[in-house]
């Protein structure tokens, strides 16, 4: 119950809500090979992008404490109309000269310092998107093939096992015992099985997570 509680909170309903059994396979095949999950990741990973805008950001402002060096520009336009005698048009023009250089230079050099630092970080994002990346899909391919182990494999040879022991212990070749011990295997098959389609979802999960974006067909 308390479990129930617990998924229906997760899914912003009530705790009394019910919840059916999971039907659906495991999407554990993907079309997508490394180098296209690697290119998927560096467009949407949000550590990457975050720290893309971030450098751009920095370079932003250096060219903005670059424009500093040179002079600002005034241009001014003043009409004045007298009750008596002829009205005036003046032009005034001035300009501002950057006497501290040398606040300027040290705030491009800050600025430099933030956008090296900035691509580092971008760098060590890409490095830890690439790990994540290749172990989910490590993890996940893993998954899949140890679904396919007991569907092809484990639980063929445990239903041939009970099969041959109950054959035998019609005929009393095979014990009570011995039969009870086929039905354990068997179950235990199917129950690992019904595990490994778990696993493979949240690998999947965990796959997702590193690129940063849905990987099945039909959500992104």
């Amino acid at each position: 119950m308390v479990a129930k509680a617990k998924l229906n909170l997760l899914l912003s309903r009530r705790a009394d809500s019910p919840i059916g059994y999971a039907v659906t396979e495991p999407q554990g095949h993907l079309d997508l090979k490394a180098d296209e999950l690697f290119a998927l990741a560096e467009k949407s990973r949000p550590e990457i992008k975050r720290a893309q805008i971030d450098i751009k950001g920095r370079e932003a402002e250096r060219a903005l404490m670059k424009k500093e060096y040179f002079p600002d520009y005034r241009l001014g336009l003043e009409y004045r109309s007298f009750r008596w005698g002829t009205d005036m048009t003046m032009f005034t023009i001035g300009f501002d000269l950057p006497i501290w250089r040398g606040k300027y230079s040290s705030g491009v050099r800050e600025s430099e310092k933030m956008i090296e630092s900035g691509r580092a970080g971008l760098e060590m994002a890409r490095q830890q998107t690439s790990y994540d990346v290749q172990d989910a899909s490590f993890k996940l391919t893993t998954a899949r093939r140890t679904l396919d182990l007991y569907r092809t494999a484990l639980i063929p040879q445990a239903e041939a096992r009970l099969q041959a022991s109950m054959a035998g212990y019609r005929t009393g070749k095979v014990s009570f015992l011995e039969l009870l011990e086929s039905e354990r295997v068997l179950l235990n098959a199917r129950i690992m099985s019904i595990m490994a389609e778990g696993n493979i979802g949240m690998e999947l999960a965990r796959l997702e997570r590193a690129v940063g974006t849905d990987l099945v067909p039909g959500n992104r």
